[in-house]
């Protein structure tokens, strides 16, 4: 199983919105990072088929999905941000029509639709209405929805939106199960619980990628030190004039400046709030 990307642009009213991005997926979880407008949400649409790119190829096993979308849209699971239940269904009702819509089995749908609401604790509510329900369990049901067909290629925009601290650690377990036998890619704003799930991340900056690979090394490829200051007093302006700054925070009513230098005698050990705010906006 491999998904590639081969010198994808993308133009949208003349601005160019993604520029040579060339990636290569096989079995696993990848988180895809960027600040806002840095072309995330262009680059899923890509992938899920939403949009054709001005310029390049998206190969799926060898096949040009450009020109076959079928044939990756079998294998194809995606959440996007508007989930689009039917809000006069109930939950079961919403598994059972969406998952017939996506070439599901009808026998085999309703033992996976038992599956689905066992490991997304919906057994309850399941013949609730959507209208009835809070934001965090339809999350829940729009990820069921992206799992529902057993698919190959698995994209989640923002599935960690209103999730609580349980129901996002239930997430992680199940998506590194089934990570095991396909593509799973994710982007979301929680940088800091990145490391508990991904095996490999994606930085993406005005269009471009400025980092790919494990998770891990990307850490060792900050070609900068870090350390930290406290600052008796400073403007929000000067501060990031002053600095190549990655955060600050208060401690004992002082402020401590956690920024990049060229070197440092004892630097910080970086971690991925660090990693992403290099990558983001200081590789360019």
């Amino acid at each position: 199983m491999l998904l590639e990307l081969k010198n994808i642009n993308h133009q949208i009213n003349n601005k160019q919105i993604l520029n040579d991005i060339n990636l290569t997926f096989d079995k696993g979880i990848y988180a895809l990072l960027g600040l806002n407008g840095a072309g995330k949400t262009t680059l899923i649409n890509i992938l899920s088929t939403l949009y054709t790119p001005t310029k390049g190829e998206v190969l799926y096993n060898g096949i040009n999905i450009i020109k076959s979308q079928t044939f990756l849209q079998q294998d194809l699971g995606y959440m996007s941000q508007n989930i689009g239940l039917i809000q006069d269904f109930t939950v079961e009702q919403n598994l059972y029509y969406f998952g017939l819509l996506k070439g599901c089995n009808a026998k085999e749908l309703k033992q996976k639709i038992i599956t689905m609401l066992n490991d997304f604790d919906l057994t309850a509510i399941k013949n609730t209405k959507i209208l009835n329900l809070s934001g965090g369990v339809k999350q829940r049901i729009g990820i069921a929805l992206a799992l529902i067909n057993s698919p190959k290629i698995i994209i989640l925009d923002e599935p960690l939106n209103n999730l609580d601290r349980h129901e996002r650690e239930k997430l992680y377990f199940l998506l590194k199960e089934v990570s095991k036998n396909c593509i799973i890619i994710i982007s979301t704003h929680l940088i800091d619980e990145i490391e508990t799930v991904c095996d490999k991340v994606i930085f993406i900056t005005e269009g471009e990628t400025t980092y790919f690979g494990n998770l891990k090394s990307s850490f060792d490829n900050i070609n900068l030190a870090i350390t930290e200051n406290i600052i008796e007093s400073i403007s929000q302006s000067e501060l990031i004039q002053k600095f190549k700054l990655i955060k600050t925070r208060e401690e004992n009513n002082q402020l401590i400046v956690r920024h990049f230098v060229s070197f440092s005698d004892a630097p910080y050990p970086p971690n991925i709030e660090d990693a992403f705010v290099y990558y983001t906006k200081y590789t360019k």
